[in-house]
Protein backbone atom coordinates (compact mmCIF):
# COMPACT_ATOMS: atom_id res chain seq x y z
CA UNK A 1 0.00 0.00 0.00
CA UNK A 2 1.52 3.48 -1.13
CA UNK A 3 -0.75 6.23 -2.68
CA UNK A 4 -3.29 6.81 -0.37
CA UNK A 5 -6.88 8.54 0.60
CA UNK A 6 -7.37 10.05 3.87
CA UNK A 7 -11.08 10.08 5.48
CA UNK A 8 -11.72 11.84 8.37
CA UNK A 9 -14.78 10.96 10.53
CA UNK A 10 -15.72 14.35 11.91
CA UNK A 11 -20.16 13.97 11.74
CA UNK A 12 -20.75 13.63 15.61
CA UNK A 13 -22.38 15.60 17.83
CA UNK A 14 -20.11 16.10 20.52
CA UNK A 15 -22.98 15.71 23.35
CA UNK A 16 -20.23 13.92 25.60
CA UNK A 17 -17.90 17.49 25.72
CA UNK A 18 -20.43 20.26 24.44
CA UNK A 19 -19.84 20.49 21.03
CA UNK A 20 -18.98 18.98 17.99
CA UNK A 21 -15.63 17.30 18.11
CA UNK A 22 -14.62 18.98 14.38
CA UNK A 23 -15.21 22.50 16.03
CA UNK A 24 -12.44 21.47 19.05
CA UNK A 25 -9.50 24.11 19.04
CA UNK A 26 -6.39 22.97 19.29
CA UNK A 27 -3.96 24.95 20.94
CA UNK A 28 -4.20 28.48 22.39
CA UNK A 29 -4.16 32.26 21.26
CA UNK A 30 -3.88 33.19 18.10
CA UNK A 31 -2.80 30.18 16.42
CA UNK A 32 -5.36 27.88 18.11
CA UNK A 33 -7.57 25.70 14.89
CA UNK A 34 -9.98 23.77 14.73
CA UNK A 35 -9.37 20.11 15.28
CA UNK A 36 -10.68 19.08 11.78
CA UNK A 37 -7.79 21.20 10.49
CA UNK A 38 -5.24 19.98 12.70
CA UNK A 39 -6.04 16.56 11.31
CA UNK A 40 -6.06 17.25 7.69
CA UNK A 41 -2.91 18.71 7.92
CA UNK A 42 -1.34 16.02 9.94
CA UNK A 43 -2.63 14.02 7.23
CA UNK A 44 -1.21 16.09 4.46
CA UNK A 45 2.13 15.85 5.94
CA UNK A 46 2.54 12.61 5.73
CA UNK A 47 1.62 12.16 2.33
CA UNK A 48 -1.99 11.62 2.00
CA UNK A 49 -2.88 12.04 -1.79
CA UNK A 50 -6.16 13.28 -1.05
CA UNK A 51 -7.57 14.36 2.80
CA UNK A 52 -11.36 14.76 2.81
CA UNK A 53 -13.66 15.26 6.02
CA UNK A 54 -17.15 14.14 6.52
CA UNK A 55 -19.04 16.69 8.14
CA UNK A 56 -22.67 17.92 9.12
CA UNK A 57 -23.52 21.05 7.24
CA UNK A 58 -23.18 23.55 9.74
CA UNK A 59 -20.08 22.19 10.40
CA UNK A 60 -19.29 22.25 6.90
CA UNK A 61 -20.32 25.77 6.26
CA UNK A 62 -18.08 26.54 9.13
CA UNK A 63 -14.94 25.11 8.36
CA UNK A 64 -15.20 25.27 4.18
CA UNK A 65 -12.68 28.21 4.19
CA UNK A 66 -9.86 26.50 6.56
CA UNK A 67 -10.07 22.80 4.78
CA UNK A 68 -10.47 24.15 0.95
CA UNK A 69 -8.05 26.53 1.18
CA UNK A 70 -5.47 23.69 2.15
CA UNK A 71 -7.01 21.64 -0.95
CA UNK A 72 -9.25 19.69 1.66
CA UNK A 73 -12.11 18.28 0.42
CA UNK A 74 -15.41 18.05 2.18
CA UNK A 75 -18.09 15.61 2.55
CA UNK A 76 -21.25 16.65 4.17
CA UNK A 77 -23.28 13.78 5.84
CA UNK A 78 -27.34 13.45 6.12
CA UNK A 79 -26.41 9.81 7.51
CA UNK A 80 -29.60 9.56 10.62
CA UNK A 81 -27.62 9.44 13.92
CA UNK A 82 -27.75 5.82 14.86
CA UNK A 83 -25.59 5.17 11.72
CA UNK A 84 -22.60 6.66 13.69
CA UNK A 85 -18.98 6.42 11.91
CA UNK A 86 -20.82 3.82 9.26
CA UNK A 87 -22.98 6.31 8.07
CA UNK A 88 -20.00 8.94 7.55
CA UNK A 89 -18.25 6.26 5.95
CA UNK A 90 -21.46 5.74 3.66
CA UNK A 91 -21.93 9.15 2.80
CA UNK A 92 -17.42 9.53 1.45
CA UNK A 93 -18.13 6.50 -0.31
CA UNK A 94 -21.32 8.09 -2.33
CA UNK A 95 -19.30 11.37 -2.99
CA UNK A 96 -15.62 9.82 -3.81
CA UNK A 97 -14.25 8.05 -6.66
CA UNK A 98 -13.38 4.85 -5.01
CA UNK A 99 -10.78 3.95 -7.94
CA UNK A 100 -7.28 4.08 -7.35
CA UNK A 101 -5.29 5.25 -5.30
CA UNK A 102 -6.93 2.48 -3.87
CA UNK A 103 -6.11 2.75 0.17
CA UNK A 104 -8.57 4.54 2.33
CA UNK A 105 -6.95 5.65 5.66
CA UNK A 106 -9.96 6.20 8.19
CA UNK A 107 -9.81 8.26 11.39
CA UNK A 108 -12.21 9.36 13.51
CA UNK A 109 -11.43 12.97 14.07
CA UNK A 110 -10.84 12.82 17.53
CA UNK A 111 -7.79 10.56 17.46
CA UNK A 112 -4.87 12.02 17.32
CA UNK A 113 -1.77 9.48 16.84
CA UNK A 114 1.92 10.08 16.23
CA UNK A 115 2.41 10.61 12.26
CA UNK A 116 4.71 7.43 12.36
CA UNK A 117 1.45 5.55 13.24
CA UNK A 118 -0.51 6.96 9.85
CA UNK A 119 2.38 6.69 7.44
CA UNK A 120 2.77 3.09 8.73
CA UNK A 121 -1.12 1.59 8.70
CA UNK A 122 -1.37 3.52 5.47
CA UNK A 123 1.50 2.21 3.85
CA UNK A 124 1.89 -0.95 4.83
CA UNK A 125 2.51 -3.42 2.25
CA UNK A 126 3.67 -7.12 3.16
CA UNK A 127 4.44 -9.57 0.27
CA UNK A 128 4.37 -12.37 2.31
CA UNK A 129 0.78 -11.15 2.88
CA UNK A 130 -1.02 -10.50 -0.47
CA UNK A 131 -4.46 -11.21 0.47
CA UNK A 132 -4.40 -7.95 2.55
CA UNK A 133 -7.43 -5.85 2.00
CA UNK A 134 -7.51 -3.91 5.40
CA UNK A 135 -4.73 -3.32 8.27
CA UNK A 136 -5.47 -2.43 11.72
CA UNK A 137 -3.09 -0.87 14.07
CA UNK A 138 -2.69 -2.82 17.42
CA UNK A 139 -1.00 -1.74 20.79
CA UNK A 140 -0.72 -4.70 23.13
CA UNK A 141 -2.82 -6.66 22.28
CA UNK A 142 -5.92 -3.53 22.00
CA UNK A 143 -6.97 -2.84 18.27
CA UNK A 144 -7.77 0.34 17.40
CA UNK A 145 -7.46 3.54 14.46
CA UNK A 146 -6.93 4.43 11.85
CA UNK A 147 -7.54 2.17 9.74
CA UNK A 148 -6.28 1.44 5.81
CA UNK A 149 -8.39 -0.64 3.92
CA UNK A 150 -8.99 -1.01 0.09
CA UNK A 151 -11.26 0.56 -1.37
CA UNK A 152 -12.72 -2.40 -3.60
CA UNK A 153 -13.54 -3.78 0.19
CA UNK A 154 -15.70 -0.83 0.96
CA UNK A 155 -18.34 -1.36 -1.45
CA UNK A 156 -20.96 -2.62 1.23
CA UNK A 157 -21.15 1.37 1.86
CA UNK A 158 -22.78 1.93 -1.45
CA UNK A 159 -25.65 -0.18 -0.01
CA UNK A 160 -28.78 0.55 2.68
CA UNK A 161 -27.66 -0.12 6.56
CA UNK A 162 -24.21 0.29 6.07
CA UNK A 163 -22.12 -2.02 8.70
CA UNK A 164 -20.56 -0.78 11.40
CA UNK A 165 -16.53 -0.84 10.65
CA UNK A 166 -15.48 -3.13 13.55
CA UNK A 167 -18.57 -5.49 11.89
CA UNK A 168 -17.16 -4.98 8.23
CA UNK A 169 -13.69 -5.64 9.54
CA UNK A 170 -14.46 -8.88 10.93
CA UNK A 171 -16.15 -9.71 7.65
CA UNK A 172 -13.51 -9.65 5.88
CA UNK A 173 -11.27 -12.52 8.09
CA UNK A 174 -7.78 -12.80 7.05
CA UNK A 175 -7.87 -10.34 4.69
CA UNK A 176 -7.39 -8.12 7.89
CA UNK A 177 -3.79 -7.62 8.82
CA UNK A 178 -3.25 -6.36 12.85
CA UNK A 179 -0.19 -4.36 12.52
CA UNK A 180 1.63 -3.91 15.76
CA UNK A 181 2.83 -0.47 16.75
CA UNK A 182 4.51 1.17 19.50
CA UNK A 183 1.59 3.91 20.09
CA UNK A 184 -1.14 3.86 22.65
CA UNK A 185 -3.13 6.81 21.29
CA UNK A 186 -4.65 4.14 18.56
CA UNK A 187 -7.37 3.31 21.10
CA UNK A 188 -7.45 6.48 22.88
CA UNK A 189 -10.89 8.78 21.78
CA UNK A 190 -13.33 11.38 22.95
CA UNK A 191 -16.10 8.05 23.84
CA UNK A 192 -13.92 6.25 26.68
CA UNK A 193 -13.43 6.67 30.12
CA UNK A 194 -10.21 8.64 30.23
CA UNK A 195 -11.78 11.52 28.69
CA UNK A 196 -10.64 14.29 30.69
CA UNK A 197 -6.70 13.43 30.11
CA UNK A 198 -7.58 12.41 26.36
CA UNK A 199 -9.22 15.82 25.66
CA UNK A 200 -6.20 17.83 27.36
CA UNK A 201 -4.00 15.60 25.06
CA UNK A 202 -5.65 16.08 21.59
CA UNK A 203 -6.63 20.13 22.05
CA UNK A 204 -3.22 20.60 24.09
CA UNK A 205 -4.40 23.19 26.04
CA UNK A 206 -6.36 23.40 29.23
CA UNK A 207 -9.54 22.37 29.99
CA UNK A 208 -12.71 23.25 29.75
CA UNK A 209 -12.41 23.03 26.23
CA UNK A 210 -13.35 25.63 23.37
CA UNK A 211 -14.53 25.34 20.45
CA UNK A 212 -14.10 27.63 16.78
CA UNK A 213 -17.52 28.89 17.17
CA UNK A 214 -16.23 30.40 20.75
CA UNK A 215 -13.26 31.88 18.81
CA UNK A 216 -15.53 33.34 16.28
CA UNK A 217 -17.97 35.20 18.24
CA UNK A 218 -17.45 38.80 19.31
CA UNK A 219 -16.14 39.32 22.71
Amino acid sequence: MTRFTSLILAAGRGTRIGGPKALLLVGSGPDAAPLAEVQSRDHLAVGASTVAVVLRAREADMLAPRLQSRGVRIVVSEAPEEHGPAGSIAAAVRALDLAPPAVWLITPVDLRVAPQTLHAVATFNDPSAPRTVAVVPSFQGRKGHPVAILSSALTRYVEPNPPPLRDHLRSLADGVHILHVPDPNITENLNRSSQTQTLARITESALPPRFFADSAAPH
